[in-house]
């Protein structure tokens, strides 16, 4: 008996080395990539700003929660580093996922297979893992927290163990920080709850007598998941709130937020289409709660998590392909359940709704390439090779690119550790690849334009810092702050190059 556990668990082992192999091998050329992307631009400044001494949200800013400000500043504003973590996180996430995968399916080759299109999408370019964005880092903790929830809230009306309390409190907690990343993970945070209200129900029936009393045992139960996600949240407003930028954090984690995805929600009224979208889950859950016995249990976990990693996905109403990395986990394990059932009628529906699912996603998330994908792999090859030299390498990522380069290295060389330089443009990976840091907590344009506010704010930065050079590119409008104090001295590129003359 001893020889065959040992067997399995070599099996297990090797299936999960196979896995981890296959995605390091996939994701290998990111590390590579140069600095071209305008998201790892301003979190490689902020991550540079802050192991420089500058302060959280008064510093250094962009519109997120401070912990990938934390990892980008363990990274040191250096890109191979930030996606060396990435990779390491992916890694996690993957073993998180087979395991979770293994819980629900228990049969080997579906936890194979839903694994193996979990490592293939995660590790691809295709839907932009091989960037270290928010998404990547997310999906470890979402997973961790979903493994301790899974054996938890499938038993969630039987009675409670001491263990179980402590595995929902951790399963808050480590779900908390990827909160602390980016605040969508409360779409997360609300699946898992969902989950829990209608497993707790499966296969109860609700009568006037029993509903008081039913809610008051899910209640004692599910506080201590709740507790558990809040209390990281907590630790971080009395963090701030010490150091003085309490208001700061909320404005730019929180109520920022609010405007960035009421921009692209609008139809008829604000946030329009947002609205449309919460009745229609609202619909689906409630469908759902009332055919609740119909279902099996994991079919409920994985049909309610796909949902609202559905509404994640489409919550800003952006396409940006990256927020599909929230919707792979769920969606993988949706491919199990269409492979898993024998009865015909059944495959039919739930193909039906995975190819609803494909393309509204092929149409609206309109940056990904199956084309692109492949030939991601040939410039790499080609650059190895010595077939192509790096600024052909560069130019494939973004034609802008290899002249951000250029601009980068005439500033790295024209100043000195301290220096203030100011970019009006919006290819921030101009500070951290020159070791210069913007005069204000603002490192792209875009986000300075956003209101006058903004733009006050950084010109009193300017007067304040004196930056030693001005670089105003050509994607941006004109120029909004007094140039009197500089002198044009050349165009690298199509860049100008403003230097200060006293």
């Amino acid at each position: 008996m001893k020889q065959l556990f040992g067997i399995k668990r070599m099996k297990i082992f090797w299936m999960v080395f196979g896995l981890c192999f296959l995605f390091v091998v996939l994701r290998f050329p990111s590390l590579f990539e140069p600095n071209w992307y305008g998201d790892e631009g301003i979190y490689l400044s902020i991550g540079f700003g802050l192991r420089s001494g500058r302060q959280f949200y008064t510093g250094v800013w962009d519109n997120k929660p401070p912990l990938l400000f934390v990892i980008y500043a363990l990274a040191y504003g250096d890109q191979y580093l930030a996606r060396l973590f990435s990779l390491i996180f992916g890694l996690g996430a993957v073993i998180a996922f087979y395991s979770l995968s293994k819980k629900i399916f228990v049969k080997n080759s579906l936890s194979q297979a839903t694994s193996l299109f979990f490592v293939l999408f995660f590790g691809l370019p295709i839907i932009e893992g091989n960037i270290a964005n928010s998404e990547n880092f997310m999906l470890l903790p979402i997973l961790v927290s979903a493994n301790l929830l899974y054996p938890v809230l499938i038993h969630f009306s039987d009675p409670f163990l001491k263990k179980q309390k402590l595995y929902l409190f951790l399963a808050g907690n480590i779900l908390s920080l990827s909160f602390l990343i980016k605040i969508v993970s409360i779409f997360d945070f609300a699946a898992f709850l969902t989950i829990s209200f209608i497993l707790f129900f499966h296969t109860k029936h609700i009568s006037h007598k029993s509903v008081i009393k039913n809610a008051l045992v899910y209640t004692k139960k599910i506080i201590w998941f709740i507790v558990g996600f809040l209390s990281p949240v907590g630790i971080s407003i009395i963090f701030f709130n010490a150091i003085g930028v309490l208001t700061y954090y909320m404005d730019a984690a929180f109520g920022r937020n609010v405007d960035y995805v009421g921009w692209a929600n609008y139809f008829i009224i604000p946030q329009g289409l947002l609205y449309i979208r919460i009745l229609l889950l609202s619909i689906f859950l409630v469908a759902l709660f009332y055919k609740r016995k119909s279902f099996s249990k994991e079919t409920l976990f994985i049909l309610i998590w796909l949902a609202f990693s559905m509404f994640n996905s489409y919550f800003s109403y952006r396409p940006y392909t990256h927020y599909l990395l929230l919707l792979l986990p769920s969606a993988s394990l949706f491919v199990g359940l269409l492979v898993k059932s024998s009865d015909l009628s059944y495959k039919i529906k739930v193909f039906f709704i995975g190819f609803v699912i494909f393309l509204t996603a092929f149409s609206h998330f309109h940056y990904w390439s199956l084309q692109k994908t492949v030939s991601y792999y040939i410039n790499y090859c080609h650059l190895v090779s010595g077939k192509i030299d790096f600024r052909t390498y560069q130019s494939f990522f973004y034609s802008r690119n290899p002249k951000d380069y250029v601009v980068a290295s005439y500033i790295k060389s024209h100043t000195s550790p301290g220096d203030v330089i100011f970019l009006w443009g919006n290819s921030a990976q101009i500070y951290p690849l020159s070791k210069t840091l913007p005069p204000g907590r603002y490192s792209a344009a875009y986000h300075i334009g956003t209101n006058k506010k903004n733009v006050l704010e950084t010109e009193v930065a300017i007067k304040n810092t004196r930056p030693k050079y001005i670089i105003i590119t050509p994607d941006v409008e004109h120029f909004p702050f007094d140039l009197s104090e500089y002198t044009y001295t050349l165009t690298i590129e199509d860049a100008q190059i403003y230097e200060r003359t006293f």
